[in-house]
């Protein structure tokens, strides 16, 4: 059972940040993941349409911090290039229970998005 609550804790998150983005103006087409595309490759978590350079990656668990948050940038890369074009920021965010959402993401593409290198 407790794997089942894992996933749908996930999931609950997943949908809280599709809402987050909503809420933030990039609502058009912003989506999650469904079940079906769960074991696919070439899909984030979390797609927005109008930022199309980012890979989410959603992980609400817990305990998060540390080795498991290197885990899932790790992830987030590995998966952020085989997916290839247009895909070229990984972004892990994150929320452990009953803390504040973070986002992760290397300095290097954070840079590159304040330059504005992304349209």
């Amino acid at each position: 059972m407790a794997g089942k609550f894992s996933r749908d804790k996930g999931a609950r998150f997943e949908r809280q940040l599709v809402q987050i983005f909503i809420d933030e103006g990039w609502g058009k087409g912003t989506s999650r993941r469904g079940w079906c595309q769960r074991f696919q490759t070439g899909h984030p978590d979390v797609l927005i349409n109008e930022l199309p350079f980012l890979w989410v990656e959603a992980k609400g668990q817990e305990k998060f911090l540390s080795a498991k948050l290197r885990k899932a940038l790790v992830q987030a890369d590995l998966d952020c290039t085989d997916a290839g074009f247009p895909f070229e920021v990984p972004l892990v965010v994150s929320k452990e229970s009953h803390c504040e959402v973070y986002a992760t993401l290397k300095l290097t593409d954070l840079l590159r998005i304040i330059r504005g290198e992304f349209t």
